[in-house]
């Protein structure tokens, strides 16, 4: 009975990032800044009902390659926002993810069957 609400006020982000590569030879990391997420699913054409103010900020980590670190920060935004537009919004993250892993590991199975035996074998340092 003691709880006093306070006016709702607007909130302002201030962002920006940066990338250390490391000793490897190209950087294989990716990241995502959104920071208007309401304005991304109108662009997006996907309506979904967001608090105000919404943001999306991701960091993925690729391990020995950059390919998969690339196709989720391409496209798990957009999976996270067309989950929360058909289902609750406690479960729309856990199901994007699953949902982009089956697309990866998809792609790695067409991959790796329409590769020659050659290259299926690992290579072993002499």
């Amino acid at each position: 009975d003691n709880l006093e609400l306070l006016p709702n006020t607007e909130l302002a982000l201030t962002l920006g990032s940066c990338a250390q590569q490391g000793l490897r030879s190209t950087q294989e990391d990716r990241h995502v800044k959104i920071p208007n997420l309401e304005k991304a699913a109108a662009a997006l054409k996907i309506a979904v009902e967001l608090p105000t103010p919404s943001a999306y900020f991701a960091v993925y980590d690729g391990h020995q390659g950059h390919a998969c670190a690339e196709y989720i920060a391409k496209n798990l935004h957009v999976r996270v926002l067309r989950q929360l537009a058909v289902q609750d919004p406690s479960t729309a993250a856990g199901a994007a993810e699953v949902e982009a892993a089956n697309t990866v590991l998809e792609g790695i199975t067409a991959e790796a069957a329409t590769a020659t035996p050659a290259q299926n074998v690992p290579k072993v340092a002499s």
